[in-house]
């Protein structure tokens, strides 16, 4: 599986001509070198999602899917007129909307003057690629770029495929980016708890979604009954007493240390972050309870992690989404 989730649009991703004439071999060449270009990218950890029009890559940028980064073409990007320039401006504009988004250029008009003012600040960036040298380097400073970027991620990888692979909602990405961000930098000024939760509820949302938590008939959906579901509801056994081999939700889905993880990282993310400030008589003398903090937190975040990766490895299984 690649690390990171590339978008590239170009007009030349699209099939070659059946039966070409003598000026369409030259298309087919340019398409099936682009083609070959982008083969390379598996190459550097990066996959690649390539698209032919603005309609497909503006679907693409407001599916649940997220993008590490963009590529794109100058000229041509209008497949019923060559000549509308206009289109590359359009798609970098969509582009600009999206946070944390990095946009690369790879095309052979790299000096054409109309693009001057568009490319300025990419080209100071060492983000624009000619064709014509192919897509080594363009890869390359990618891949460099991400790994920078995104270097908080390292050991928590199956973090940053759940937003490729839709089963977070893109729009907690940025909360995600805090947190792995803040693991790694040990930010003891930020807490993690509010930002964990809207993910876990995220998580139990999609678990519903999908039926795996069918609660009781009458039974108000909330994210505490989610919780209890998973890690606390026992199937009857024929006598009517708890059945604790058999919860409603199966251990071969949840192992009991995952569940137990689980039950106390939401009980964490629900209660923590005023209880300490609330029930503070314990201190003694010259305590802060930014010390306590502190110590809790070298709990909280493994729990997290630990959650994270029996979701990804439960949504990949149960619930594989084409993207």
């Amino acid at each position: 599986m690649a690390k990171y989730r590339i978008l590239w649009f170009d007009d030349d991703f699209q099939d070659s001509i059946t039966s070409p004439n003598e000026k369409e071999l030259d298309i087919n060449l340019r398409r099936d070198a682009l083609y070959s270009d982008a083969e390379l990218a598996a190459d550097y950890d990066l996959e690649v999602n390539a698209v032919k029009d603005l309609e497909q890559f503006r679907n693409c940028l407001t599916s649940f899917s997220r993008y590490d980064a963009v590529i794109f073409d100058l000229r041509g990007l209008d497949c019923n007129d060559s000549d509308n320039v206009i289109v590359m401006g359009d798609a970098k504009e969509l582009a600009d909307s999206v946070p944390n988004l990095l946009q690369y250029v790879y095309s052979a008009n790299l000096h054409d003057p109309r693009f001057d003012i568009t490319l300025r600040k990419l080209k100071e960036e060492g983000r624009c690629f000619n064709k014509a040298l192919g897509s080594e380097k363009l890869f390359e400073k990618i891949k460099t770029d991400l790994d920078e970027a995104l270097h908080y991620y390292k050991g928590h990888e199956e973090c940053l495929s759940l937003i490729h692979d839709g089963y977070i909602n893109v729009e907690n990405r940025g909360r995600l980016n805090q947190i792995l961000k803040n693991n790694q930098e040990k930010t003891l000024e930020y807490s993690p708890y509010n930002d964990m939760r809207q993910i876990l509820e995220d998580l139990l949302k999609t678990l519903d979604a999908y039926g795996d938590l069918p609660l009781p008939e009458g039974t108000e959906k909330s994210f505490n009954r989610w919780v209890k579901f998973i890690t606390e509801y026992e199937r009857k056994s024929d006598s009517h007493k708890p059945d604790y081999d058999r919860p409603l939700f199966p251990l071969e889905k949840c192992r009991q240390e995952i569940k137990y993880v689980l039950k106390y990282l939401c009980d964490m993310t629900n209660y923590y972050s005023h209880f300490l400030k609330k029930h503070p008589n314990y201190l003694r003398k010259d305590e802060n309870v930014l010390e306590y903090d502190a110590l809790i937190q070298q709990s909280v975040y493994p729990a997290f992690f630990g959650v994270m990766k029996w979701y990804y490895g439960y949504m990949s299984k149960y619930h594989t989404i084409e993207n």
